[in-house]
């Protein structure tokens, strides 16, 4: 990756699609004895009746990481197809099945979220960027976009995706969505 003044929000966007396809594996292996009915009908839940179902909330995720990756990288993230914040009815119907689908989508957009960065030509940190959605357009300056829009947004749909695996039984705690501690414990 090429350094730059976003590298602690990339790090972030990326470390939320991690943590997601660990949550995700450790549903499956809770799953494996349950069959793919047990994988649909966690992928439908939700948390409450106007919230996004967990195949959203993954699916919103892997856009946004790899929409933001490409405002901050400089790429037209329209060229990549990836909208922000869509409503349930923008929405394509997610034909996914199992948790095997919802981690090929979530493996798809690291892909393109580490090539991106990787060959990034990053935006000066006071560039306006705008973020396009059907109807409308919100403008924003990089490092805020980056700060308190992206990574915010990124960090939202990864806890959804933490609650509704925990609130279906799914043997996950703060560890896992977090990772690993990132220090060392002295006496």
């Amino acid at each position: 990756m090429n350094t730059s003044p976003f590298d602690p929000c990339v790090w972030q966007l990326l470390h939320s699609l991690d943590r997601t396809t660990h949550l995700l594996r450790i549903a499956q292996r809770h799953l494996s004895a349950g069959g793919a009915s047990l994988h649909s009908t966690l992928l439908a839940a939700r948390l409450a009746p106007d919230m996004l179902h967990l195949a959203h909330q993954v699916e919103v995720l892997a856009d946004a990481v790899v929409g933001s990756v490409a405002l901050l990288a400089g790429a037209d993230h329209v060229a990549t197809g990836k909208v922000f914040n869509r409503g349930e009815d923008l929405l394509p119907y997610l034909h996914w099945r199992t948790l095997d689908d919802a981690l090929d989508r979530v493996a798809i957009a690291q892909s393109e979220a580490q090539a991106l960065a990787t060959a990034a030509h990053w935006v000066q940190p006071d560039a306006v960027l705008t973020v396009r959605r059907p109807g409308n357009a919100r403008q924003f300056v990089a490092t805020v976009f980056a700060e308190r829009y992206a990574v915010p947004n990124a960090l939202f749909h990864l806890s959804m995706v933490y609650a509704l695996l925990r609130a279906n039984g799914v043997p996950i705690g703060k560890a896992d969505f977090g990772g690993p501690d990132p220090y060392t414990l002295v006496h």
